[in-house]
């Protein structure tokens, strides 16, 4: 049988084979490598911890300063997702003053048409209101490009 020292070396031979004339990363190195982290403090962060990181990182990676923001070329349904996260799930449509209205029998519809990130050009409607808003808005169509799924007045 092979001892410990005489095995790993076998496998290093095999799994991890070296050309010729390349020095080995431990040569003239005495005794067991010390890791790198032997002193550190391992295991999991504390809450305290935890909270800080958090407290740390707000408004780094959020809006704007993202690495991914498009700004004006954002996508159509991008542009109503922000605005649902910045003003949540509406439930009463402020024309017609129905309530309790959820997912998808009220939507976020933008008041210019222009669908530009402003929070006051928003309006929160009911399936029927919005339809009535589009309809009688003519230029509806100018403003979505349906094959690039793209705002045309932001290109």
């Amino acid at each position: 049988m092979y001892g410990i020292i005489e095995a790993l070396k076998l496998n290093a031979k095999k799994y991890m084979p070296q050309k010729k004339g390349s020095i080995p990363w431990n040569k003239n190195k005495k005794g067991l490598q010390i890791a790198w982290n032997k002193n550190k403090k391992t295991g999991p962060l504390s809450k305290t911890h935890k909270k800080n990181i958090g407290l740390g990182n707000i408004g780094k990676t959020s809006g704007e300063k993202h690495y991914n923001w498009k700004g004006i070329k954002a996508t159509y349904r991008s542009i109503h997702e922000w605005i649902q996260k910045q003003l949540g799930t509406p439930e009463t449509c402020e024309k017609c003053k129905k309530t309790n209205l959820k997912a998808q029998q009220i939507h976020w519809a933008n008041k210019s048409g222009q669908y530009k990130r402003i929070l006051t050009d928003w309006i929160r409607l009911c399936v029927k209101c919005h339809k009535a808003l589009d309809k009688n808005r003519k230029t509806i169509k100018n403003h979505y490009d349906k094959n690039k799924h793209r705002l045309q007045n932001n290109k």
